[in-house]
Order: C-alpha cells, then structure tokens, then sequence
C-alpha cells in the first residue's frame, strides 16, 4: 500500500494536534481547577484556547477541504479575540481600570515607537487608555465582518482564495485585514510602553511574543503562503487548485506550529502561582470523586466563555465614551488609591510588590 504525500503529512498533523491538545487542554484544566484569580485566569484560559481551537480547527480543514474555507474563517476570528484578552489582561495586572488610570495620570508624555516616532507624544491619561482601548477593540468588529464578507464573496464566486488579482476580492479583503491587525498590534505595544516598569512582576514579554507569534502564523505566513504559490514560486500538483495548495500548506504549518507554541504557553501562562492549596493532586481527586471534580471546572469555563464582558466593553467604548467625550478627563483621583502597587495573585492592592519577591513573576516556572 502506497501513501500519497498528502496522507503522510495529514498523518503527522494528527499527532501533532493530539500533543498539542493534551498539552493545552492539561494547563487550561489546572487554571480552571485552580480559579483563585479570576481577573487574571479569565482572560488567560481565553488567551489559552488558542491552542486547541486553531490546530483542531485547522486538522478540520486539512480532513475536508471542500469546507476549509468556512473552517479558516472561524479559526481566524478568535486571533482579534485573543489581542483583545491581552490587552484586558494586561489591564487586571494594574488592577483595572480605574487604577491603571491613577497611573497614567502620573506618567510623561509618550512619544511614538520607531518608525512613527516623528509624530508628537501621546498625553497620559484617560484618554490615551481610551484610545487604546478602542484602537484593539476595532479589530474585534472589523475581523468578523470581514469574515462575513469574504463568506459572501465566496458565496459570488468572486472571492477567489489566494489569488491577488485586481478581480479578487481575497486581495481587497487581505489589505484592509491587515491594516487593522497592525492598528490593534500598533496600540497594543503603545499601551504597554508607558506602564511596562509596572508590569515586569507579570513577565509580559513572553506573553507578548507567545500572542504575536500566533498572528504571524495566522495571517501574515498565510499571505505569505497564499503569494508565493500564486506566482507559481511553490507550484501545486495537477489535482489541486491554487485556493485549495495554499489553504493546505496553511493548516499543516499552524498544526505542527501550535505544538510549539502549547509550549510557550506552558511557560508563560502557567498555572503553579495561582494553586489552590485546598484542591487535592488530580489523581487523588479522580479516585475519590470523579464527577465532583467536574462541576467547579465546568462552571468556570462557562463563565470564561461568556462574552458579556466582550460586548459590554464594546459599547462602552464606542457607545457611552464617545456620548461621555471629556467629561471624564479631569475628573478627581480616587481617594485611598494608590497607583504605585500592583496587586499579585492570591493578594491585594495594599501588598504591592510583595509579589516581586515571592517567586520571581507571574509567569516564571
């Protein structure tokens, strides 16, 4: 019995996706197990869905081509989702956003990273954190009309999958996809810059590359991919079409890719500083009462997968702050705040940086 190439690679994608799924599925259980620190592991384990959503998503595609494109389209949603969980993470490690503000006040003036650095400096306050805010949020709404743009475009017969003809609506799609993606990533490193002396307890760094890594593999490699197999540099066997050869090599790089990255995960999003130190080891717990273990679990992975905080946030942003224009800016400080503390897991505010010295970050291993 002769394999084709393709059952080979499909073969070695399917291990890859069950490593990559037992890993992740293995730290999103711990952190739901461990739920001590909801503010934080709430938007973590979404952060940490990514794993498992794009490489089954993507072994989905490779197992029904006909239906990759559907596949593709919702596996590339979740990518605005998860820069946005960064960003509300990065917002709970100062303490929300009423704290993260006390901060702000007290910061300089900003100046543009390299290469936009010649534009004038970013005022600290408020409204730059609004700003921010609403820059990330956009590509939350502009991915999923895209998305249900691209459907219908398809749907025309004019989408044209990889193809960066005049004619093609993928081409149209792509630029304007990426200028919002960069928007989102641009913002989201300007928020960090000013608060980053804050936030080095929390380990971002890692965190950071963990997410841009995943765009990258997301869509920039699939524009990359897409290109070079339109201009025939990587030419497609007689029984595929462009669309089809481009969305294949696609999906099998991000199988074997998350693989990688449910290691990056493991230690930048890892689960020990948030133990619960009256839940029993999971072997112990499975013997004694194996359905008991589950109800906690279960009830705090439905309230991660809740998006009301999603859609709150999004007509706050673009709803009430705009009505609200200024009016907030000069508002007093908050008595009994002090935004010179970060809280850690399992603290408080008024611990402050007591969490620096425990062991040595959040996100350390």
């Amino acid at each position: 019995m002769v394999f084709q190439p393709h059952q080979v690679v499909f073969t070695f994608c399917v291990v890859f996706v069950v490593l990559s799924l037992a890993m992740a599925i293995y730290l999103i259980y711990n952190h739901l197990r461990h739920f001590t620190e909801p503010r934080f592991q709430k938007p973590i384990v979404r952060i940490l869905l990514m794993v498992p959503i794009y490489s089954v998503d993507s072994l989905m595609s490779l197992a029904f081509p006909d239906w990759a494109f559907v596949f593709d389209v919702f596996r590339d949603c979740y990518e605005s989702y998860v820069i946005y969980e960064f960003f509300v993470l990065l917002t709970q490690f100062c303490d929300g956003e009423d704290n993260l503000i006390e901060i702000l006040n007290d910061k300089p003036p900003q100046p543009h990273p390299w290469p936009m650095c010649f534009l004038p400096p970013f005022t600290m306050g408020r409204r730059f954190y609004i700003l921010c805010k609403r820059c990330v949020l956009q590509f939350v709404i502009v991915k999923p009309l895209l998305a249900f743009t691209e459907v219908i475009l398809e749907l025309c017969g004019v989408y044209n999958d990889g193809s960066f003809g005049f004619s093609s609506g993928y081409l149209y799609v792509t630029i304007i996809d990426n200028i919002s993606i960069t928007i989102a990533v641009y913002f989201l490193v300007v928020f960090y810059m000013p608060i980053a002396e804050e936030l080095k307890p929390f380990r971002v760094i890692p965190k950071f590359l963990c997410i841009k890594t995943v765009i990258f593999f997301a869509f920039w490699q699939g524009v990359l991919v897409a290109f070079l197999v339109w201009v025939g540099a990587i030419k497609p066997d007689e029984d595929w079409t462009v669309q089809n050869f481009s969305a294949y090599i696609q999906d099998s790089l991000i199988c074997v890719e998350m693989f990688i990255i449910s290691f990056g995960h493991a230690y930048a999003f890892g689960y020990s500083q948030f133990k619960d130190t009256e839940v029993e080891p999971l072997l112990t717990e499975i013997s004694r009462d194996p359905v008991g273990i589950i109800r906690p679990v279960l009830k705090n992975l439905g309230d991660t997968l809740s998006v009301k905080d999603v859609v709150n946030d999004t007509v706050d942003v673009f709803g009430r702050e705009l009505v609200r224009g200024e009016e907030a800016e000069g508002a007093p400080r908050r008595e009994g705040v002090n935004p010179h503390k970060i809280p850690k897991p399992g603290g408080s505010r008024e611990e402050g940086y007591a969490f620096t010295n425990a062991q040595g970050g959040y996100g350390a291993t």
